[in-house]
């Protein structure tokens, strides 16, 4: 039973615990500290035996732009003759919120997302965004695939190198198509949410189970995470349990 404890735990409690994480992660300004975050989350998803690098390719786009980001504040700091813990904080930041809320989204379904955002009285327009956007991200890739399948059915042998002028041409046609057919398809969608009654706000229909005891305790736990690091960085852990 234990191995299903974060999959079953009531979402929205995830999704309040993972806001709060965020939130406590953004404060914390010590790079050692925030790599003790991920150490304890790593640790905590090990209790919990959830798989820790699941949908871990989803990270993958995320992380480039902030490890470019990243390392160019910390190629101006060298160059200033500065240390680098502005540009490695700023990058284990990232890395700890990113990382959290992929486990923690990967736990639930788009359904039980929505619900508790909802749940959690967050706009309309925010629910409504993030539902639409999975949704049809998922819808667009299996098109753009259907198209490059389409392609070398024709003959298309793809270069070497994306940076091939033919290839160039090749992918800006297809990304091109691709932008008219999604266009295309968003406008027949929402007429056909038009005419079921959608009047600009979407209220999944999901009974909220009640609350248990295992649900506040992997809330808790999550929280504690932050927490405790930032407690530590404060001094207020040494503060309160002096060593001496």
């Amino acid at each position: 039973m234990l191995g299903n404890v974060l999959a079953n735990a009531e979402s929205s409690v995830k999704l309040f615990s993972t806001i709060i994480y965020v939130a406590i992660v953004a404060t914390i300004n010590t790079w050692p500290y925030l790599i003790l975050c991920l150490i304890l989350y790593f640790l905590l998803l090990f209790i919990l035996k959830f798989p820790a690098f699941k949908n871990i390719r989803l990270l993958i786009a995320p992380l480039f732009f902030i490890v470019a980001i990243s390392a160019g504040i910390i190629l101006l700091d060298l160059s200033a003759g500065k240390s680098i813990d502005r540009g490695l904080v700023l990058f284990l930041r990232a890395l700890n919120a990113i990382y959290v809320l992929n486990t923690m989204i990967s736990s639930m379904t788009l359904q039980e997302l929505l619900s508790s955002m909802n749940s959690l009285h967050l706009p309309d327009i925010m629910v409504n965004l993030v539902g639409f956007t999975l949704r049809y991200s998922d819808i667009l890739s299996r098109e753009m695939a259907r198209m490059m399948t389409a392609r070398k059915a024709r003959g298309y042998v793809p270069r070497k190198s994306m940076w091939h002028s033919s290839t160039m041409k090749v992918l800006g046609q297809t990304v091109g198509v691709l932008f008219i057919r999604s266009y295309e398809r968003s406008e027949r969608v929402y007429h056909a949410m038009l005419s079921r009654g959608y009047g600009g706000s979407v209220v999944p229909a999901r009974r909220r189970k009640r609350l248990q005891t295992l649900d506040y305790i992997v809330g808790l736990a999550v929280i504690l995470i932050p927490l405790t690091s930032k407690m530590a960085e404060l001094g207020v852990i040494s503060w309160i349990m002096p060593w001496k």
